[in-house]
């Protein structure tokens, strides 16, 4: 859906067009002077000072394109210790002293608790003690600092000399921001009463943002997601076509269009600053686990990988600059390790028109391969998940390319197997693309790379792969395909 739009034809309705990934270029609707610059990141996870670096790294950035204020939606301090949450406030004030940018202009915090601000030291785990180690601290120490145990309302004034309120709300330049902390795993009791009680005093007529940590329910990524509340925020929202939610917790990539949900209301996902995920059932999803080790035996380092949030060993670490206007959004998405966008901009018209991700799937193109691509096949040795040596059959093709915005997300690699005239599946398998939470630019780089055991393949009949590509909707494009092929022969000892 990369398609350029007139000012005219936009303002006509065109619903479909308005969605995440449908502008190309910076001209027209992507132009302007915003009334307000916003950037947004979530779950930064913050230890010691040198957790900090690209957090202190994207503040500068931030600085630089001024903004007039920074969100962090939840996650701030890893494991809910004083300490921690006492570097990120040492980072935003060497990037905003006293809350201002080098020209003098007001930079706002618009900062939210989430569940590793209080609970985390809950959370025990090897990343917890060397953390501790760094900090020069042991558990039972920490357990005296936890922001919990301080109270989290003279934590929170201690660093960021502010007043803390479960529910607060502050004015940018005359547009309205109501953020929401951490309350329990179903969200925040008191939020649809809080709503009914201020709603008359903000200005629903022009965009008004709410943030919280847990996704609004049944919005961003669909009902399956891993990271929604009880559905709170989505009835208090769910009448205002002018709302925007932002949430985190669920470490999502911004590469995903369906990190933009349209509704009622606008849900927009935040990714993460500390490490993305890619889940859901594929074979190098972070939470592939759910499949079974039976699944998963046959893979390489590419999911463990995964599982680190990282591409190529380098982390990957996402956050959104947003221009905001009173009748749209434009939301550009980062990568702050490489320092680079990851794709075209967004553009969303306000209010919103509801598009659910049915539409935009049937409105899609799918990704497809180039010309004269073809699946290579190989066979050799190499290490399992587990790292043990085994007989591998390593399974290779260039990467899809987008048609219009609509990027390859993952593929669907199908082993058949051939005797005499009839074919069956063997085994088919999902796996995301190995640049899909990098830039768009990248993907035309190193072909896809897929390995399983050799005892998988299918006896002394004849085989061949194929291999499809989908876009982040799970619509499908044209195939491509190995030749028929045989399970090679052992070589005989000599």
């Amino acid at each position: 859906m990369d398609i350029l739009v007139t000012r005219r034809s936009f303002l006509a309705g065109a619903t479909a067009f308005s969605l995440s990934g449908c502008i190309g270029g910076r001209g027209g609707f992507l132009a302007g002077r915003p009334d307000v610059r916003l950037g947004v990141v979530s779950d930064i996870h913050i230890t010691d000072w040198e957790s900090a670096e690209i957090f202190r790294k994207t503040l500068r950035w931030y600085r630089d394109q001024g903004v007039d204020a920074v969100m962090i939606v939840g996650d701030i301090a890893d494991h809910g210790i004083l300490p921690q949450l006492e570097n990120v406030a040492k980072a935003w004030y060497e990037a905003f002293p006293d809350d201002r940018a080098p020209d003098g202009r007001r930079v706002e915090k618009l900062f939210v608790y989430g569940n590793h601000d209080i609970e985390g030291l809950d959370y025990d785990d090897k990343w917890m003690n060397a953390a501790f180690a760094r900090h020069g601290i042991t558990k039972e120490q920490a357990r005296d600092l936890e922001l919990r145990k301080i109270g989290l309302d003279k934590a929170w004034e201690r660093c960021f000399n502010e007043p803390f309120a479960p529910i607060y709300r502050k004015t940018v330049k005359g547009y309205d921001f109501i953020g929401g902390h951490w309350d329990k795993w179903n969200g925040i009791g008191a939020l649809e009463d809080w709503f009914k009680a201020n709603i008359s005093s903000i200005d629903t007529g022009r965009p008004f943002f709410y943030f919280q940590h847990p996704h609004p329910r049944d919005t961003v990524y669909g009902p399956w997601a891993w990271g929604h509340d009880n559905g709170q925020s989505t009835r208090a929202l769910a009448r205002y076509a002018n709302a925007v939610a932002f949430s985190g917790h669920s470490h999502n990539s911004l590469t995903d269009e369906r990190s933009v949900w349209r509704g009622g209301f606008t849900s927009i996902g935040t990714a993460s600053l500390s490490y993305t995920c890619l889940s859901g059932p594929r074979e190098n999803a972070s939470g592939a686990s759910w499949l079974g080790r039976r699944q998963m035996r046959s893979l390489n380092s590419i999911s463990r990988a995964a599982v680190r949030g990282e591409e190529g060993g380098v982390p990957v670490r996402q956050g959104q600059l947003v221009d905001i206007f009173p009748d749209r959004l434009v939301i550009r998405r980062r990568d702050f390790v490489r320092d680079e966008d990851l794709d075209e901009a967004w553009l969303l018209e306000m209010p919103t028109k509801e598009c659910p991700f049915s539409a935009r799937a049937a409105r899609s193109v799918a990704p497809a391969f180039p010309a004269g691509a073809a699946v290579d096949v190989s066979f050799g040795r190499g290490p399992d998940r587990n790292g043990a040596e085994t007989d591998q059959v390593t399974v290779s093709f260039p990467q899809a390319v987008a048609e219009k915005a609509t990027r390859p997300f993952d593929y669907e690699l199908t082993l058949t197997a051939r005797e005499l005239d009839v074919e069956s599946v063997v085994k088919a398998f999902r796996f995301y693309s190995p640049t899909v939470r990098l830039a768009k630019s990248r993907d035309a780089g190193e072909p896809a790379v897929f390995r399983l055991a050799r005892s998988e393949l299918p006896g002394k009949a004849e085989f061949r792969f194929e291999v499809r590509p989908l876009n982040c909707y799970g619509v499908k494009g044209g195939p491509v395909f190995s030749d028929w092929m045989r399970v090679p022969e052992p070589r005989k000892k000599a």
